[in-house]
């Protein structure tokens, strides 16, 4: 071992090993409690008192685009969109923009989805009727025209392939949407509704949908587990996980595929690495409702919960909790 000096200067009357990180808490005479680590994860919080404008729903989606504008949705209270977000700015009503159902063409204020388009253009999932989207080259929000069902509501996930969407709605099931363009505005040439079969008869809940990486189109389900569409050849499979668990295992709420090419489902008993060949499905430490998982720059897995933001080693199954005042 070898020894440094710390820049304390004062007494030190304890030290504490913290049992979830690579921390050394660190309690002093005088000057209050310290902490020492080699590598701290640290963060920064955006709440809602911070913001210019009078907030107090939940926020239901998160993207930063390719230009670097920062979106938020909210359950309630539109969408907060931030250009040119950098970690760490102060938010002012100067730089950002508050977008409802009164001051825009946005269907209905409860906003539960969006996806960046190659048209230039962000795809927007509510609870209203038919689907948003905000255009750069106007610089507005607009209604998405062509063959839209009325069924077409509730969206909670969307997902560009090509000239196609993917929208899981919760309660009016999965639909497919061919897109065309007049005058560079994008339109619906042709809708259709996905139907899995007797096996997800009235379970028309449908949290996410993912492209998987050999073309697949993954669903998840509340209550009727992973239902996977080959759009080659029209073939469909659906996946349960409550054999020897809680049925709980079959509400899916994100999907994430790893570099790795490890399947991650997050549901509500917990993480699951999923094998969609042969259905094989691992457990995880983490036991908490899953709600979004992202991988980080070291294979890492960045996971929303019920209780809190984990991150989670899938090489030694170590789960680190972070709460919200750390």
């Amino acid at each position: 071992y070898s020894k440094s000096r710390l820049d304390i200067d004062c007494g030190v009357f304890s030290l504490l090993r913290d049992n979830r990180q690579d921390i050394i808490w660190i309690g002093t005479d005088g000057q209050g409690v310290m902490m020492y680590s080699s590598n701290p994860t640290t963060f920064r919080s955006y709440t809602f008192d911070r913001m210019p404008y009078a907030l107090s729903k939940p926020v239901r989606a998160l993207l930063e685009d390719s230009r670097g504008t920062l979106w938020i949705a909210t359950k309630g209270e539109g969408i907060v969109q931030i250009p040119g977000f950098k970690n760490g700015d102060k938010i002012t009503d100067t730089r950002t923009k508050h977008i409802t159902a009164e001051n825009s063409a946005l269907a209905d204020e409860s906003v539960y989805a969006f996806a960046e388009s190659r048209l230039g253009i962000i795809w927007i999932g509510s609870e209203g009727h038919g689907l948003n989207y905000y255009s750069y080259k106007s610089g507005r929000i607009h209604t998405l025209g062509g063959d839209i069902p009325e069924s077409l509501k509730f969206i909670h996930g969307i997902c560009e392939d090509g000239n196609t969407l993917w929208v899981a709605t919760v309660g009016c099931g999965v639909f497919k949407l061919e897109i065309g363009e007049e005058a560079s505005v994008p339109y619906v040439k042709k809708c259709s509704h996905i139907s899995f079969g007797e096996e997800m008869y009235n379970m028309d809940m449908f949290f996410c949908v993912y492209k998987d990486s050999d073309g697949s189109i993954l669903f998840g389900n509340r209550g009727g587990g992973l239902a996977v569409y080959n759009p080659a050849n029209g073939e469909k499979k659906v996946l349960k996980f409550n054999n020897g668990r809680s049925d709980i295992a079959n509400d899916i709420w994100t999907i994430c595929r790893s570099r790795k090419g490890d399947l991650w489902i997050g549901t509500s008993y917990g993480l699951l690495k999923v094998s969609l060949d042969d259905g094989r499905t691992g457990e995880t430490s983490v036991k908490k409702s899953v709600h979004g998982i992202l991988e980080g720059k070291y294979g890492e897995l960045w996971i929303s919960t019920n209780r809190g933001l984990i991150k989670y080693i899938p090489e030694n199954d170590k789960a680190i909790t972070y709460a919200y005042n750390y």
